[in-house]
């Protein structure tokens, strides 16, 4: 595994991931977490660590769709009515999902958009919840400020800003639409909000070249 995930670091690192060891930390982190994937299947787990790093392997989303209740249960959070063994595995992935998620990131980051993607997928369909409500802002960002759905520590504020994590986004989408769909989320959802400001600064510059005006 150590030797696969350097092979995958080196990768991430000509896609655009800065070459510091802070960010190799993360990677080894968020292999920590993916790697219970093995439970399905151990291609199954470096496929999406790859997919997560890289950006590449663009059908690995779909996979992961078609068997979201083995992916739920694998990257599961929860503990109760498992063996000890399995119980320490799980709080070592949630503490290193927790590191990752706290961390700072820049709006080059997209690694951490494609790692929201798969934390959520299981939640697609959802009938209750932030996931649930129907609007055009994508899962991933919503699992961005969903706590306590995706990690342990649900009153642990998130490092990097609104604005930042906008900038995850495609080029085709817009950074307007999804921050007014945010705000509807806010009015009514506002235990996931408490600890953010979903407002972008007025006149900011996405890196996609369009400004945000809220």
């Amino acid at each position: 595994m150590f030797d696969f995930l350097k092979s995958v670091i080196g990768k991430s690192k000509q896609a655009g991931m800065p070459p510091t060891e802070a960010e190799d930390v993360t990677a080894r982190e968020i292999a920590v977490d993916l790697k219970r994937l093995e439970a399905i299947s151990p291609e199954l787990a470096q496929r999406t660590i790859v997919y997560v790093l890289t950006g590449e392997g663009s059908s690995v989303p779909l996979q992961l769709e078609q068997q979201a209740k083995a992916v739920q249960t694998a990257l599961s959070q929860y503990q109760h009515a498992m063996p000890t063994a399995t119980q320490a595995e799980v709080q070592t992935a949630i503490k290193a999902r927790n590191n990752v998620l706290v961390h700072q990131y820049g709006p080059e980051a997209t690694w951490i958009r494609r790692y929201l993607e798969v934390l959520t997928l299981p939640h697609k369909g959802s009938r209750w919840g932030i996931f649930a409500h129907q609007g055009p802002s994508p899962l991933w960002l919503r699992g961005f400020f969903a706590q306590g759905e995706l990690a342990l520590h649900a009153g642990q504020k998130r490092a990097t800003d609104f604005n930042t994590v906008l900038n995850w986004r495609d080029a085709d989408e817009s950074a307007a639409v999804f921050a007014l769909d945010l705000l509807v989320l806010e009015k009514s959802n506002q235990y996931y909000f408490r600890n953010h400001d979903t407002r972008p600064s007025r006149g900011e510059t996405s890196r996609h070249g369009g400004v945000c005006k809220i």
